[in-house]
């Protein structure tokens, strides 16, 4: 196992270079912790069985809890979720932003993170996240970068002490600890709030007034 590359970032102007490196390690499978708008995450290409399978070893998490991908654009949702009149008013309300739309996956799409026919979307409103999927062709995991069912940590220290060269490369954009990403069942005829975080619950319901799911 290769030594992990630590680089400091510029979370309102990230370089390009250092997305380019972000990209390949990516592109190959690998792991990579980088800033979001609200806390660090965990990246992994979302389409590889290796990749998840590796990631949710390192987590210590269990292979039958889900987690949340990143998509570049609402056009990527379109392609692995039904996107009911209800969720595109949701999307284009509070996307790109702290919110993941859990939705039915559309059928046929093969997906190591669909879990029961169902996949959890976000576009990140982070720039960093958002110049990696500009280039990225895959849905890439948003998982925070914690051990499964432990605190989060809010410095790449603190985590590069968690996972150390388990993780290929770390963009140290400072100390993080925004309010988490409020995560929504989409799936029902009613929306269900299953984590309330930095959008709040009255928003959202007041965002489906009217709107058939």
């Amino acid at each position: 196992m290769s030594k992990a590359d630590i680089r400091k970032i510029d979370c309102l102007n990230p370089r390009a270079e250092i997305i380019s490196l972000v990209i390949e390690k990516l592109i190959a499978g690998e792991i990579v912790v980088a800033p979001t708008e609200t806390r660090y995450g965990m990246l992994t290409r979302a389409d590889s069985e290796i990749s998840i399978k590796k990631l949710f070893l390192l987590k210590q998490r269990s292979k039958i809890i889900p987690t949340a991908v990143f998509v570049g654009n609402l056009e990527m949702m379109m392609h692995y979720g039904e996107m009911t009149p209800a969720i595109q008013r949701l999307a284009k309300l509070f996307l790109p932003g702290p919110v993941t739309l859990i939705i039915r996956a559309l059928g046929g799409t093969r997906l190591p993170v669909i879990i029961e026919g169902k996949i959890g979307m976000r576009i990140s409103s982070s720039l960093v996240i958002e110049k990696i999927m500009e280039n990225t062709p895959f849905p890439v995991t948003a998982t925070s970068a914690n051990i499964s069912g432990k605190e989060n940590s809010a410095a790449i220290d603190e985590i590069y002490n968690i996972f150390g060269d388990g993780v290929s490369i770390y963009l140290d954009g400072g100390r993080l600890d925004n309010t988490t990403s409020t995560v929504i069942d989409c799936t029902e005829h009613e929306p269900v709030i299953l984590r309330e975080g930095a959008v709040g619950k009255k928003a959202i319901m007041d965002a489906f007034k009217g709107v058939t799911n």
